[in-house]
C-alpha cells in the first residue's frame, strides 16, 4: 500500500517530468513539415487580424481544420510572442491537461497505481512526446476526445450513481470541443463506442444515465456558434471545403496524397508506444479470455477500453488518407491497458500480490525490450543514414542509451523489485533523453529539416526581401512563408524572375543539388548567402537580361 508521502513524492516527480517533456525548449528546432508552418501561420494571421471566425492562410480563407487550435495558438502568441514556442504551446497544454484530468477523474474506477502508471506511460510514449511538442491539431483532438471518453467511462462504470449526472455533462462538453478541434470525427467515434458497449454488455438500462437531451444542448452550445458564424461569413465555400472535401473526400479518396497501405497503423502504434510497446505482450497473451463465454458481460471495463482502441483504429485503417497523428486517440486506452498490467507486477502496491505468471510476463516484456535495444545498437549507423540525420554525437548517444537500457533491463529480469526499477529507470531516462535531445541534437538538426535558418539569413540582409522559391518541397516553402511573413514567388526557371524597379536584390531559395545541375543560373551577379541542410540561398543583384 502506498502511503501518503510516497504518493506525494511520485506526483511531484511526475509533475516535473511532464513539464519537461511537454515544454522544455519547444523552440529548439524550427517549424518542420508542411503542417506546422501552415497551422502556425493561420493562427498568426488570426491573431494579427483579430478575425477569430474565418481562418486565413496568406490572406485567403483556409478551412482545412476548425478554429480551436488557432484560438489557442493566438492566445499563446499574445502571451509569448509570435514564435515557434508559442505555436507549440497548445499541444503541450493539451497533453498536460489530458494527463492530469484523466488521472483525477478515473479515481472512482481505478486504483492509484494504475492511474499513475497509465499517466506516465501515456506521457512518455514516443508518439505522444512527438505530437505534444508539435504545432498541430492532433493533440487537441486527442485530449478533447479522450477526456470525453474518460468521463463517459466513469459514468458507465462508477458504482456510485450520485456522481454520474455532473460528470456526463463534462463528457459532452469535451466532445463539443473535439468537434471544434478537428470536426465531427470525435462524435462519430463516441457514438460507435457507446452503442457497441451497450450491445455487447447488454446494459441498455444505462442509456438513461447518459442524459442524451441535455448532452445535445451542451454540444450545441459549445460547438455550434463557430460553425454558424463561419458559414454566415463564408457561405457554401466553408461547407464544401471543410465538411465535404476535408472530411468525406479525405476519408473516401486519396485526393490529398496521403495514401498508405492497410497495415500502416500497426507499426505506427507499436512504434509510437515505445518504449512501453513490449509490455503489451502480457495482455496479448491473455487474449484467449476474450473468447470465453460470458467474459464481455462480466468485464465491462475491458469492453470499454477495447472499443475505445478498436473503433478509431479500424476507422483510420479503412480511410484512404492516412497520417501518423490521426491514430493518437488510441494511446490513452492502450496506456491504461499496459498500466493495469504493470501495476499488478509492482510489489508493495495496494493491488493483489504479484502472481508468478504476472512476473513471468513482465520478464518477457523486459527481454523483448532488450532485443530491441540490441537491434538499435547494432544498426544505429544504418538507421541514422536512412533518415539523413547527420548530427555529431548521435551515434554515440544511441549507443550509450542502448547499452544502459540493456544493463538495466537484464537486472530487472532477475530482481524481485525489477518492475519498480524498470518503471523508475524508464521515466528518468526518457526525461533525460528529451532534455539532451532538445539541448544538443535538435538545434543541430534545425538546418536539416526547417526553413528557419535560411529565412534568418535572408532577413539579416533585408527586412522586406523579394524571395523566389525554385524546386522547393512544400515543407520548406510553407516554412519560408511563416518566417518571412510573405509568400515567396514560385518559379520553374530563373528566367521567369522579374526584378523590382527599386534595384533591390532577389533571394532565390532552392535545393543545393539543383545548383549544380541547372543551366539557367546567372554566371555573374549572384552570391551564395546560405548553404546548409540541402538548402541554398542565392542573393542575385543583377538582372539576367
Amino acid at each position: 500500500m502506498f502511503n501518503r508521502s510516497t504518493k506525494i513524492f511520485l506526483l511531484s516527480a511526475s509533475a516535473v517530468a511532464i513539464l519537461l517533456l511537454c515544454f522544455f525548449r519547444l523552440g529548439a528546432m524550427g517549424l518542420t513539415g508542411p503542417d506546422e508552418p501552415r497551422y502556425s501561420e493561420v493562427a498568426k494571421e488570426m491573431f494579427l487580424s483579430h478575425d477569430y471566425i474565418t481562418p486565413r492562410l496568406m490572406g485567403e480563407p483556409w478551412f482545412e481544420k476548425p478554429a480551436l487550435y488557432y484560438w489557442c495558438a493566438a492566445l499563446a502568441y499574445s502571451a509569448f510572442g509570435v514564435n515557434e514556442t508559442a505555436a507549440r504551446v497548445p499541444s503541450g497544454v493539451a497533453t498536460c491537461f489530458l494527463t492530469l484530468i484523466s488521472f483525477l477523474v478515473l479515481r472512482p474506477i481505478l486504483k492509484f497505481e494504475i492511474r499513475w502508471l497509465s499517466s506516465m506511460i501515456f506521457v512518455t510514449s514516443l508518439g505522444v512526446i512527438s505530437f505534444s511538442r508539435a504545432a498541430s491539431t492532433d493533440m487537441l483532438l486527442t485530449a478533447t476526445f479522450s477526456l470525453a471518453m474518460v468521463f463517459f467511462a466513469v459514468v458507465l462504470l462508477d458504482p456510485n450513481p450520485i456522481r454520474r449526472p455532473r460528470k456526463v455533462l463534462f463528457a459532452y462538453f469535451f466532445l463539443g470541443l473535439s468537434i471544434l478541434a478537428k470536426g465531427p470525427v470525435g462524435i462519430v467515434f463516441a457514438i460507435a463506442v457507446l452503442f457497441l458497449y451497450f450491445w455487447i454488455t447488454g446494459r441498455w438500462d444505462q442509456i438513461k444515465s447518459l442524459q442524451v437531451p441535455w448532452g445535445i444542448v451542451v454540444l450545441t452550445i459549445v460547438a455550434a456558434p463557430w460553425y454558424v458564424l463561419c458559414y454566415r461569413a463564408n457561405g457554401w465555400a466553408f461547407i464544401d471545403t471543410f465538411l465535404i472535401q476535408h472530411n468525406v473526400v479525405r476519408f473516401a479518396t486519396n485526393e490529398y496524397h496521403h495514401w498508405r497501405p492497410l497495415w500502416f497503423y500497426f507499426p505506427v502504434v507499436l512504434g509510437g508506444l515505445l518504449p512501453w510497446t513490449f509490455y503489451l505482450l502480457p495482455p496479448a497473451a491473455r487474449a484467449d479470455l476474450l473468447f470465453h463465454r460470458g467474459f464481455w458481460k462480466a468485464h465491462p471495463q475491458a469492453v470499454f477500453w477495447g472499443l475505445w482502441i478498436a473503433i478509431p483504429f479500424l476507422f483510420f485503417t479503412m480511410a484512404q488518407s492516412k497520417l501518423p497523428g490521426y491514430i493518437l486517440p488510441v494511446f490513452l486506452p492502450l496506456s491504461l491497458v499496459v498500466g493495469d498490467f504493470m501495476a499488478s507486477a509492482l510489489p508493495g502496491s495496494s493491488l493483489s500480490v504479484p502472481q508468478p505468471r504476472d512476473m513471468n510476463y513482465f520478464r518477457l516484456g523486459c527481454l523483448a525490450e532488450v532485443l530491441f535495444f540490441v537491434f538499435l545498437l547494432a544498426f544505429r549507423h544504418r538507421i541514422i543514414s536512412r533518415f539523413n540525420l547527420a548530427v555529431d554525437g548521435l551515434s554515440w548517444g544511441i549507443a550509450i542509451t542502448s547499452l544502459l537500457m540493456i544493463v538495466i533491463l537484464l537486472y530487472c529480469v532477475f530482481s524481485r523489485f525489477g518492475s519498480w526499477v524498470s518503471v523508475g529507470s524508464h521515466l528518468f531516462i526518457i526525461v533525460g533523453l528529451v532534455v539532451v535531445t532538445c539541448s544538443y541534437f535538435l538545434p543541430r538538426l534545425d538546418s536539416e529539416v526547417s526553413a528557419r535558418p535560411a529565412a534568418r539569413a535572408i532577413l539579416l540582409k533585408s527586412k522586406s526581401p523579394h524571395v523566389v522559391a525554385l524546386d522547393l518541397t512544400r515543407s520548406i516553402r510553407y516554412g519560408l512563408e511563416y518566417y518571412l511573413d510573405n509568400s515567396p514567388d514560385t518559379v520553374t526557371s530563373l528566367r521567369e524572375i522579374r526584378f523590382p524597379r527599386s534595384g533591390e536584390p532577389i533571394f532565390v531559395v532552392m535545393p543545393s543539388k539543383s545548383v549544380t545541375v541547372r543551366t539557367d543560373l546567372p554566371a555573374a551577379g549572384s552570391t551564395v548567402l546560405y548553404d546548409s541542410g540541402g538548402i541554398t540561398v542565392l542573393k542575385i543583384d543583377h538582372s539576367m537580361e
